[in-house]
């Protein structure tokens, strides 16, 4: 069975150049290629279902934050990620080449390693290249990977003297104590958004309980003083009573 690479287009200018010549040299090496066009995270798994490739290659344009069209849409490197682990596409000990400037960084192999763990391998070139020279750094790398059977390290170095300009590829393994770093950073930064919404939550109750305390103040101090008002004019009727004087028409001396 002919091993399976997917041309993942997201970037139409950027992959004209590249498409043919890397599929001449696939045909050569008996790799089967696949192209299909970018859409969306949530269209992609739709493309491939039930398919397995060996190695994926990206063409787009693309920063330390994403991919995409240059004066388009760009689109986060996590949801390059996500879209390859829902579909689950790629083979075990498969490879994700970005072809696309600085697709070599070592922060967006961080990004798309977090987000996925279904994928193994990540190579790309550390800084700006152009359509010919992705093209014969993949060449080379896959030839270097699938045929010969060479560890990614030493097909990185045949990728980057072919192309003449550095490409890396990263390990998950080799990267595996900066994933779990990250993974403990982000459950402290989700643990401090929990703490921040519970404080919040709890100066509301604070709110409410002073609003409800306050009223019940002033109820009791209408009561108080109705209480002390009623026993005030009580008191003043009791002394009148007891305290009154006869009328002088009442001083009659008896006979």
């Amino acid at each position: 069975m002919n091993k399976t690479c997917l041309f993942l287009k997201a970037a139409a200018a950027a992959c004209a150049e590249e498409e043919g010549v890397i599929r001449a040299h696939l045909k050569g090496m008996h790799v089967d290629m696949e192209a299909i066009q970018w859409i969306s995270a949530e269209d992609f798994p739709n493309r491939v279902v039930g398919k397995k490739f060996e190695i994926i290659y990206l063409g787009a344009h693309a920063d330390g934050s994403g991919f995409g069209e240059s004066n388009g849409i760009f689109y986060p490197w996590e949801k390059l990620a996500a879209a390859i682990c829902a579909s689950d596409c790629m083979i075990p000990e498969g490879t994700l080449f970005l072809g696309c400037c600085r697709g070599g960084m070592k922060t967006v192999a961080l990004k798309i390693l977090m987000q996925c763990a279904r994928i193994d391998y990540i190579m790309g070139p550390n800084w700006k290249s152009k359509g010919g020279d992705l093209a014969n750094a993949f060449a080379t790398f896959t030839r270097s990977r699938l045929i010969d059977g060479d560890e990614p390290a030493k097909a990185a170095v045949r990728a980057t003297e072919a192309a003449g300009q550095m490409f890396t590829c990263y390990d998950r393994q080799e990267l595996e104590g900066e994933l779990e770093l990250l993974r403990r950073l982000q459950q402290i930064a989700l643990n401090q958004e929990c703490i921040a919404a519970n404080v919040a939550n709890l100066r509301g109750d604070l709110s409410r309980l002073e609003m409800e305390l306050a009223t019940i103040s002033a109820q009791v101090g209408v009561w108080n003083f109705a209480s002390f008002a009623g026993d005030a004019v009580a008191a003043d009727q009791a002394s009148d009573v007891e305290g009154c004087v006869p009328c002088a028409d009442d001083l009659s001396v008896p006979p």
